[in-house]
């Protein structure tokens, strides 16, 4: 369901606010295929490969991990369902590739912003330095990775400055975004916490907690990639590379 508000929400914005045409490309039957295809993939790689692997954590390892079972659920759920398996594989090398670097790279600007963010809560104030620091090293990420993917698909030239404007953009949104509305989402959270009326520490406490975040985690993923889009189409950027960098971004860079 969440997939289909985000995408219903990107189409309204690529098409201006025509909500017939962005119902049409949402639910048209090469959207319903293509999910179909993503759905096959995880049926039948993503879970089992996951629940065979070791947890490798974060890293280069865990990137690695992560992005082979991704790309490769990717891989046999196109090859199924539009039966080009050598155009999925060439697809999945390339975001391999792509992915790796791109969810390493997020990672890494995580782990050293998760410690900027929790001394900008207990001061209360916010360093601007760090701030654009942090939201400086996303954009080059993001701009970095979406050219390299778009070089590797075959793009041309002024394709590739679109792609690297887009991943830019996409990526910076994102994180403002997301660090701008995760503080009242943990203030949501507390709140049910307490009207539940459980006992911190106890598993019953740590599941609501967790599912709790799981949920809004969601929904500002869903709310960045659409200023996302929003912003590069205002530019005239790549929005699929906007969309893609956003993403990255919120998805392994979120640790508040």
């Amino acid at each position: 369901m969440t997939t289909f508000v985000t995408n219903m929400g990107i189409n309204t914005i690529e098409h201006r606010g025509q909500t017939d045409k962005a119902a049409h490309d949402t639910f048209s039957k090469e959207a319903l295929k293509s999910l179909k295809a993503k759905l096959v993939g995880q049926a039948l790689v993503g879970g089992a490969a996951m629940g065979g692997l070791p947890v490798a954590g974060d890293g280069w390892v865990g990137a690695l991990q992560q992005s082979l079972v991704e790309n490769l659920s990717s891989m046999v759920g196109q090859g199924i369902v539009y039966g080009d398996w050598r155009q999925a594989a060439k697809e999945a090398g390339t975001n391999l590739v792509v992915n790796t670097a791109a969810q390493m790279g997020a990672q890494a600007i995580g782990g050293k912003r998760a410690a900027e963010v929790s001394q900008d809560y207990q001061a209360k104030q916010i360093d601007i330095i760090h701030y654009i620091s942090h939201k400086a090293m996303h954009a080059a990420l993001g701009a970095a990775t979406r050219a390299v993917h778009a070089k590797l698909s075959g793009a041309s030239s002024k394709e590739i400055e679109d792609a690297a404007l887009g991943g830019a953009l996409g990526a910076v949104t994102a994180e403002v975004v997301g660090e701008f509305l995760m503080p009242s989402a943990l203030n949501r959270i507390a709140g049910k916490l307490r009207e539940q009326g459980l006992t911190p520490g106890t598993e019953e406490y740590a599941a609501l907690s967790k599912s709790l975040y799981a949920m809004e985690k969601e929904a500002i993923k869903a709310y960045a990639q659409i200023a996302a889009v929003i912003t590069a189409q205002a530019l005239k950027a790549d929005v699929d590379a906007a969309h893609a960098a956003a993403l990255n971004a919120v998805q392994h860079n979120c640790r508040w």
